[in-house]
């Protein structure tokens, strides 16, 4: 269905160890009557900081916490959400995540479906396989208040 879609992310350093995020989305539809499941107009403001482990002692280094909130604003619908993540990271090693984040409207392509009201708990981890190869891999347990997905993603990322 025909939309203008624009969507803007700010980040900046605080520092040597945290960081400020502003993201901002926007999707209009071309005639307002199109809206439908896989279509749908919406603002949507998020704003959410990043504390890494560098201000820790050195065996919480690699440890970096990010807590997020956005506002969803759908028609005569207003969501606030909050989501959060801990992740551990050093160059070179294997990495992973344990996190949570909302969306008010999620598009499955597998399942050909549209989900609503999303609570994702998720969990990621991957490792560099070398000449610029990290395999990643995801799980995710996803709540729409109808049902409880489960999804697990493999995938390969190729740095060049």
């Amino acid at each position: 269905q025909p939309y203008h879609h624009l969507g803007a992310r700010l980040s900046q350093g605080v520092g040597e160890h945290a960081a400020v995020d502003l993201a901002y989305d926007a999707r209009r539809l071309m005639d307002s009557a199109d809206e439908s499941s896989f279509n749908h107009a919406y603002d949507r403001l998020e704003l959410g900081g990043t504390l890494g482990g560098g201000l820790l002692t050195s065996v919480l280094r690699p440890f970096s916490v990010g807590l997020n909130g956005s506002l969803w604003l759908a028609g005569d619908l207003r969501v606030t959400a909050l989501g959060g993540e801990l992740a551990w990271r050093r160059s070179g090693q294997p990495y992973g995540a344990l996190g949570s984040e909302y969306a008010l409207y999620v598009q499955d392509p597998e399942l050909g479906e549209e989900r609503r009201d999303l609570r994702s708990w998720y969990a990621r981890a991957g490792a560099p396989l070398g000449g610029g190869l990290d395999l990643d891999l995801r799980y995710a347990l996803e709540d729409d208040d109808e049902r409880v997905y489960h999804t697990a993603r493999a995938g390969l990322r190729w740095r060049f």
